[in-house]
């Protein structure tokens, strides 16, 4: 990555939230990766995609979320290769 790591940046100004998930409730943070993993037409999988694709699987455990989650940005990708991290 060229990016900036998250937090070295002493002047960065970020946004403070909380929440409260409740019992059994669940996060979803993810990187620019993700939403930024380009096809073979150069489309960005885009964070609507992503959303949607975490609201289907909201009863599952967050392990398969994950995995789910990854396994739709490879085949949204269709073989080219992911250039950032995910």
């Amino acid at each position: 990555s060229t990016g900036p790591l998250l937090g070295i940046d002493g002047a960065a100004a970020f946004e403070e939230r909380s929440s409260d998930a409740g019992p059994g409730g669940q996060f979803l943070l993810w990187t620019d990766g993700l939403s930024d993993a380009m096809d073979v037409a150069g489309e960005p999988f885009t964070t609507r995609r992503l959303v949607e694709a975490a609201a289907r699987l909201l009863a599952q455990p967050a392990e398969r979320i994950v995995g789910s989650l990854f396994s739709a940005v490879y085949e949204f990708a269709s073989g080219k290769t992911i250039a950032d991290d995910m």
